[in-house]
């Protein structure tokens, strides 16, 4: 009689088995034990970014190179590369930048989602370059050697 009962529970559990398993498979999804599966709402409400790029240049509109890009709303900071090209990702489709680097005067910017945004800085009276292009010496930010 316990070996009847063992052999019926056991067909029991393997008939279960097998239709968890239907009800898996056609499900679509593979939820974890506990957990439900993920809505569709879920997946549309998900925030999307924008890409903002720009590119900081002379005022004769040669690219400047480690200019310091720093995004107001977060207080992120980014570092244009030897072209003076800079991107970032934002949660906002416009963000409003600071823009800096050694002997040019610092500006504010909109940058937009869309094509690169340009970004002219105007150099500081009294700041000269040595030839290998280190800035020498500035009358406004103090002395650099």
């Amino acid at each position: 009689m316990l070996q009847t009962v063992s052999l019926l529970s056991l067909a029991g559990l393997l008939c279960y088995a097998g239709t968890a398993q239907a009800q898996h498979s056609t499900s679509g999804s593979s939820p974890v034990p506990g957990q439900s599966a993920p809505s569709s709402a879920a997946a549309s409400s998900a925030p999307t970014s924008y890409v903002l790029q720009g590119q900081v240049l002379t005022e004769d509109s040669r690219p400047l190179p480690g200019a310091t890009i720093r995004v107001a709303s977060n207080k992120q900071v980014y570092i244009t590369n030897s072209e003076g090209y800079f991107s970032f990702t934002s949660p906002q489709p416009a963000e409003e930048v600071q823009v800096s680097l050694a002997g040019y005067d610092e500006t504010k910017a909109q940058l937009r989602r869309g094509p690169v945004t340009p970004i002219s800085l105007k150099l500081l009276p009294g700041t000269r370059f040595k030839a290998d292009g280190r800035i020498k010496k500035t009358d406004s930010t103090g002395k650099i050697r």
